[in-house]
């Protein structure tokens, strides 16, 4: 009996100091790309997602004249998945925006934007940096009419978020290069991006203009699946025919996200610093919705729904 014992013994004490070595074993290593969850941004995506994101984003607010409010809602689909490894991915996105027109009495009506197709790919490493980059194109497929009141609601729905002005704009096409960084420490994370729009008349190749986004996202996770944040995006008109004093176009939203499994929602404000791309406008104000659909069948509540199936 004891003679038998101490083979089994042996062979247990072999196992242990086997896994004990492979955990020690510096050339194992994680996915880099396997980061623990963190509170995002509203407009920015997860840098290093594992699967497919689909996001809802609607801001309701108002543009401010002399004389009253003129009520504005933009709406953003988007769409993003990885190709293979964590490390490319490519998206589309659309906008359509409704309102009331400020240049001129009228009722609302709803206009439909450009479409925007984009590729980007990601380094990242399990201290939690991400840097990466992509390119996207913007055709000009917008559905609204280029005249007064189409182009007076587009202007001003898209004053709510003027870092996307290309999806407004009739008969231009426009490629837009941007840089993504994040970093994560902690609780807290801070994404950045650059971005530019090169933007181009298609019937008239002599008229090109060039404008500069950069948003900046402070992110802290308050518990478990709450993060708050604070995001800022400065919208700048390189070269348009405007005063120095009217390029800049600032944004402030704090927001609120839950990183529950599946479905993120999330909620903010928003405020304008400055004259907003609406040049009749004072002043821009309103409310930030969104809703993310996360498909990563690695998360307990996938791997629960495809063992129920």
């Amino acid at each position: 009996m004891l003679g038998r014992a101490i083979p089994w013994g042996a062979a247990l004490c072999a196992l242990l100091v086997s896994e004990r070595a492979r955990a020690d074993d510096t050339s194992i290593v994680r996915d880099p790309y396997e980061l623990p969850d963190a509170p995002r941004s509203l407009s920015l995506p997860e840098l290093t997602h594992p699967g497919l994101e689909w996001t809802s984003t609607t801001a309701i607010g108002a543009v401010h004249t002399s004389g009253h409010d003129a009520p504005e809602m933009l709406e953003r689909l988007g769409i993003e998945a990885p190709i293979g490894p964590r490390r490319w991915y490519v998206g589309l996105a659309y906008e359509a925006g409704y309102g009331t027109p400020v240049t001129e009495p009228g009722g609302g009506s709803v206009v439909g934007g450009n479409l925007e197709l984009y590729g980007r790919t990601v380094w990242a490493t399990r201290t939690g940096l991400a840097f990466g980059g992509g390119v996207g194109i913007l055709p000009p497929v917008a559905t609204f009419s280029s005249g007064t009141t189409g182009s007076d609601v587009a202007l001003s729905a898209i004053s709510l978020q003027p870092w996307d002005y290309a999806y407004f704009r009739t008969g231009v096409l426009t490629a837009r290069p941007f840089v993504d960084m994040r970093s994560l420490f902690g609780r807290f994370a801070v994404q950045f991006r650059q971005s530019f729009d090169f933007s181009i008349d298609i019937h008239d190749v002599t008229q090109r203009d060039v404008a500069a986004a950069t948003t900046v996202y402070l992110g802290w996770l308050a518990a478990p699946i709450v993060g708050v944040g604070l995001e800022t995006t400065e919208y700048y008109l390189v070269d348009a025919s405007v005063a120095d004093n009217q390029r800049a176009k600032v944004v402030v939203a704090p927001n609120v996200r839950f990183l529950t499994p599946g479905i993120q929602p999330a909620i903010g404000a928003f405020v304008g610093v400055g004259t907003p791309l609406q040049s009749a406008a004072d002043s821009v104000w309103g409310l930030r919705f969104a809703l993310t659909f996360v498909w990563d069948p690695s998360r307990p509540f996938f791997r629960a729904l495809q063992l129920a199936e």
